[in-house]
């Protein structure tokens, strides 16, 4: 996951305030973040955040809307591409943790941020929630899943994802995520699959 900037903006000082903004919105959050913090971060002045942006809230929104579902999209095409569900849980858990460590600061945003934000994204817009909804349905459907509810079962699976992430962040003793995708696919496979 790497931070999607236009290629008309990507020579200008966007980029700069795009990362600074990740960064510190993940440390103080966006509410103890000011425009004067991140234009600090990014060693640009004030007036050229308000170039691109009118507010921190516009930011935060752009940053959260854009990634969300470029992510979301990604995702649901790796698991649709698998067979089965213990291969779609794999490839959701695989997909996720990629993400994480390519970009830590940003998949943590999205994480954090998506109780803010997630009012604001249209009902109809795919995210990670929808493509673990998706996998569960189909896998009621095809008799591989227990017959659990779908709020629930694909809770189990978001909740999971998202919780090792923010371990990862805190703890030095899990080094990369990506060793740890084949014995949580099969626990999680193991947890939901009908017997």
């Amino acid at each position: 996951m790497n931070l999607i900037i236009e290629h008309s903006k990507r020579n200008t000082l966007l980029p700069e305030i795009l990362q600074a903004a990740v960064k510190l919105f993940v440390e103080k959050g966006i509410e103890g973040t000011t425009t004067k913090d991140i234009a600090r971060a990014a060693n640009v002045s004030e007036g050229a955040f308000y170039r691109h942006f009118k507010s921190k809230d516009e930011l935060a929104w752009h940053i959260f809307s854009t990634h969300l579902n470029d992510f979301s999209m990604k995702l649901m095409g790796e698991v649709s591409r698998q067979k089965g569900m213990k291969q779609k849980i794999h490839a959701y858990i695989d997909t996720c943790f990629r993400a994480y460590e390519e970009d830590p600061d940003l998949f943590t945003y999205l994480i954090v941020s998506e109780h803010r934000e997630f009012k604001k994204f249209p009902a109809s817009s795919v995210h990670i929630g929808t493509v673990a909804l998706r996998m569960i349905e189909e896998g009621h459907k095809s008799g591989e899943l227990k017959p659990l509810d779908r709020y629930v079962a694909g809770s189990i699976i978001v909740g999971t994802v998202i919780r090792i992430c923010i371990v990862r962040g805190r703890n030095d003793e899990i080094k990369n995520l990506k060793e740890h995708v084949d014995s949580l696919s099969e626990s999680l496979w193991q947890a939901l699959k009908n017997k």
